[in-house]
């Protein structure tokens, strides 16, 4: 993937290298697990996984909001880039961002985390956001 940013500078890791970026929410979060992976693993006085980890994951918090639809989640944030449809995840990758949301929120005790992917396996149930 590259380094690219959401309107407003905003850091983020695509998993599709595309021009203009999609923003897609479980490539950007898998790539946030790698660099806590290699983070955890390298030491150093300066380190860049460190750092870019931290960006990714102040991006991550700044940018959930747009990634729920009251009822489910998007799979990416093309609407933004491509004036097109909100392309809704299917239950499979929106099972897929619970999973990563909770992995994120063992090691990230922002509430944001894990109240987002609670609320997010309501949607599951059949379960709708008040703010919708």
């Amino acid at each position: 993937g590259v380094r690219t940013y959401f309107p407003g500078n905003i850091v983020w890791y695509e998993e599709y290298p595309t021009t203009p970026s999609l923003f897609v929410l479980n490539g950007f979060i898998y790539s946030l697990l790698g660099l806590y992976d290699l983070k955890e693993s390298v030491s150093a006085p300066s380190n860049i996984a460190e750092d870019l980890y931290e960006a990714g994951m102040n991006s991550l918090k700044k940018l959930l909001p747009l990634f729920d639809t009251g009822w489910g989640s998007l799979y990416d944030l093309r609407h933004f880039t491509t004036h097109v449809a909100p392309n809704l995840a299917r239950w499979d990758y929106h099972t897929t961002h619970i999973t990563q949301l909770l992995l994120l929120a063992s090691i990230d005790d922002d509430p944001v985390l894990a109240s987002t992917a609670q609320r997010w396996k309501e949607y599951m149930v059949g379960h709708r956001a008040s703010h919708n």
